[in-house]
């Protein structure tokens, strides 16, 4: 039996007028954060059926900043993936980010979820949702979960087996 994480990432976005977005981040549009996301959601899916990789990721495009009082400021993506070999992919994901320049490394951190919690973090902050699943089909029956709002809701109840 394959071992299942969570892992979450958030993907925000630099100053580059030669490569990425080819704008300063604070004129980042939601439309551009949706197009890219759209696009490396596929990227991922093409290389997860190939490797055979199992996952089900949930992405929320935002510009609330909850940890600086709810404030509006630049968009951003936060990512929840759970799935196996999770931190191999959720690095996948962070690396087509950054090689197509929008991002920076630093400021796209990656962790393991330690329980829930960051689901309705992630939840509260969604402008824009994007919700994916491959190769999918063991994981919804451990989550004993059919569609997106059963999978997040079991995902916001996660706790890791020792």
């Amino acid at each position: 039996m394959k071992k299942y994480l969570l892992y979450s990432l958030d993907l925000t976005t630099k100053n580059c007028l030669e490569g990425g977005f080819r704008k300063r981040h604070k004129d980042v549009t939601q439309e551009d954060l949706q197009k890219a996301m759209k696009n490396a959601l596929e990227s991922l899916r093409r290389k997860a059926r190939v490797r055979g990789w199992q996952y089900v990721v949930y992405a929320a495009i935002s510009n609330i900043h909850r940890s600086q009082g709810g404030r509006l400021g630049a968009w951003h993506v936060h990512v929840i993936l759970y799935g196996s070999p999770c931190s191999q992919i959720v690095k996948e994901l962070k690396s087509y980010w950054v090689k197509r320049w929008y991002g920076n490394p630093a400021q796209c951190p990656l962790r393991s979820c330690y329980d829930g919690r960051k689901v309705n973090y992630v939840r509260e902050q969604e402008v824009q949702g994007f919700f994916q699943k491959v190769n999918a089909e063991d994981i919804l029956k451990e989550l004993q979960a059919e569609g997106k709002k059963d999978t997040l809701k079991a995902l916001a109840q996660y706790q890791p087996v020792s």
